[in-house]
């Protein structure tokens, strides 16, 4: 290598020169590719983040242009739920409905009888039964449930037995629910009754 310096390149110069220039290359390009790759990465990684806050720009834009369109459907949601609510009876209401029914049942010349039964509270709802006991004829007796189906609260008829006519008189038996909506204080305060 001193010949190098002389003037005189020998092939053991050569040599050493390739391999000086090879490990540089290479140093060069492992150094880029290192680089390039991390670079690359972040790049990609910073191009995810901006395609997701343009779907949520985009989201964002969407609910703007139909803001009018859910303030619409949210209040006619609120009407159908006033709407639903007034249909059942909160807890005053009950014994008052329940003697307007049996009020019912006597204009039709039924004697009925309503025994209430232990009440079942859901997580939002209260189911609160009462077993029915009528006596009529069976035509009064159709006419009495064909009533309370048409009755403007909710009502569920369950447990149905209609026992044979004698004399012209049936008697029959049946659940008769109202439900009501339990606010969440309520749920809180008060112990679940099953029956």
């Amino acid at each position: 290598m001193i010949d190098l310096f002389r003037g005189k390149i020998t092939p053991k110069d050569w040599a050493v020169f390739g391999l000086v220039v090879v490990v540089v290359v290479a140093l060069l390009i492992g150094a880029y590719l290192l680089i390039f790759t991390l670079q690359q990465n972040k790049i990609n990684q910073i191009q995810a983040e901006v395609n997701n806050l343009k779907k949520k720009i985009a989201e964002a834009k969407k609910t703007v242009e139909n803001y009018d369109k859910l303030q619409s459907q949210a209040a006619k949601m609120d009407n159908l739920v006033e709407l639903f609510k007034g249909r059942l009876p909160d807890i005053r209401q009950v014994p008052q409905l329940m003697k307007q029914l049996e009020s019912m049942g006597d204009s039709l010349g039924l004697k009925t009888q309503l025994t209430p039964l232990p009440s079942i509270i859901d997580l939002s709802k209260e189911v609160i039964p009462y077993q029915v006991v009528t006596k009529g004829s069976f035509h009064q007796i159709l006419a009495f449930i064909n009533l309370l189906e048409k009755d403007q609260r909710y009502l569920k008829i369950s447990d149905l037995d209609i026992g044979p006519e004698k004399a012209g008189i049936c008697e029959a038996k049946f659940v008769l629910s109202t439900f009501r909506f339990i606010e969440q204080e309520e749920t809180e305060t008060q112990p679940e009754k099953k029956s």
